[in-house]
């Protein structure tokens, strides 16, 4: 009995030949995966610029546009939070779409006790092919804001966003 297992050939057929070069495929796919997510960054390398971003605020009461003053820094985010400082505000009265039901037309009316606002900040960021970032989170126009400072809160969208001196 122990001689037959002494005796025992190494069976290698083409079902482990094909196993071996998905394997490898395998290992080389994900190789060039990696060193490609790597290299990506290298060619549109991050520049350090300043950041300017406009977040809208609608529908708030005048109190919240007088605490806003230029100069407050302002955390936006709800987990990730980037800090940036106030460089312009603008107030302008609410206003909404609606409908005058007698003529059919369509007004853009004011709604009573409430502005919109419009929040300037700036901030030193980076700037690549792909995105732009304040405190390692990324800003995108039409993102949705969350912006915090000391007396005052809101929510808003951002509507505007550029990069330069």
């Amino acid at each position: 009995m122990e001689n037959k297992t002494e005796n025992k050939k190494v069976r290698f057929n083409g079902m482990d030949v094909f196993i071996c070069i998905v394997i490898l495929a395998v290992a080389a796919a994900a190789m060039y995966m990696l060193i490609g997510r790597r290299g990506g960054t290298a060619g549109g390398g991050a520049e350090n610029t300043v950041v300017t971003m406009t977040v809208e605020l609608t529908g708030q009461e005048q109190k919240v546009a007088d605490a806003i003053k230029v100069g407050d820094t302002v955390s936006i985010g709800e987990k990730d939070k980037a800090k940036m400082t106030v460089s312009d505000v603008e107030v302008s009265p609410a206003k909404t779409i609606g409908y005058d039901i007698e003529t059919g037309r369509v007004l853009n009316s004011e709604v009573p006790g409430q502005v919109d606002i419009k929040v300037t900040m700036t901030a030193e960021g980076t700037e690549t092919d792909r995105e732009i970032k304040v405190d390692n989170v990324t800003m995108r126009v039409g993102q949705s804001a969350v912006l915090s400072a000391k007396g005052w809160a809101g929510h808003g969208y951002t509507i505007g966003l550029e990069t330069g001196e």
